[in-house]
């Protein structure tokens, strides 16, 4: 039984490969304090009542010139925007990565106020928020402050290629890379123990359950 519905963007037709296909508008919605958080991935970023589905604010951001949402499906497509995550909310903050920008966006969760952006830079993950930081992770791994998007910490460069999104523990901070699995301190951004992959097991998004982390990959 459908509870509501709510109209959020028009999707478009790109060219994927050899042919053209209509593109999703947005991506993955995030659930927190009554309310959904959804980008659009067309310019704008939408708070929604979750039981009513009514918009409580709708916030536009700058978009990538020429206004075209920039699709990158998975670490295969490059470096060229951030990949598919989900809006993060901690803190009283909301915070998104559109595809059709080149800025991590933050917003006040509940009145939906823009509070800053920081450049992408090389990133394509949102990995998490621990004690007023952000993580983001790419070629390295970077944090920042989560009250103003200032860079506080980045680790050296990262062995191989991006290879899933990564997830921030109570001590260390987890990115899947092509080749091992790379740990940084939480509280310092020195790089821990990188762990090879098992044989018969490769990169993927990962998962935290009790003592256990699921990869989840092709």
């Amino acid at each position: 039984k459908r509870i509501w519905k709510t109209f959020i963007s028009l999707s478009v037709r790109q060219r994927v490969y050899r042919s053209y296909a209509p593109l999703p508008a947005g991506g993955l919605p995030a659930l927190a304090d009554g309310l959904v958080y959804y980008s659009t991935n067309r310019g704008a970023i939408i708070a929604a009542d979750k039981m009513t589905g009514v918009p409580k604010w709708i916030r536009r951001y700058e978009r990538k010139p020429g206004n075209r949402p920039a699709i990158s499906l998975g670490p295969d497509e490059g470096l060229n925007s951030w990949l598919l995550n989900a809006p993060l909310v901690a803190g009283g903050k909301i915070f998104v990565t559109p595809q059709d920008s080149d800025f991590l966006q933050c917003f006040d969760s509940i009145t939906g106020r823009q509070l800053w952006e920081a450049n992408r830079g090389q990133n394509t993950y949102l990995l998490g928020y621990r004690d007023g930081r952000v993580f983001l992770s790419g070629n390295q791994i970077s944090y920042l402050d989560a009250d103003n998007g200032k860079l506080v910490n980045r680790t050296v460069r990262l062995d191989g290629t991006p290879a899933g999104l990564g997830l921030v523990g109570t001590r260390l901070v987890h990115c899947p890379g092509s080749g091992r699995l790379h740990r940084s301190f939480v509280g310092n951004g020195k790089l821990g123990h990188a762990r090879s992959w098992d044989r018969g097991m490769g990169p993927g998004n990962l998962m935290h359950v009790g003592k256990l982390f699921i990869v989840a990959g092709t």
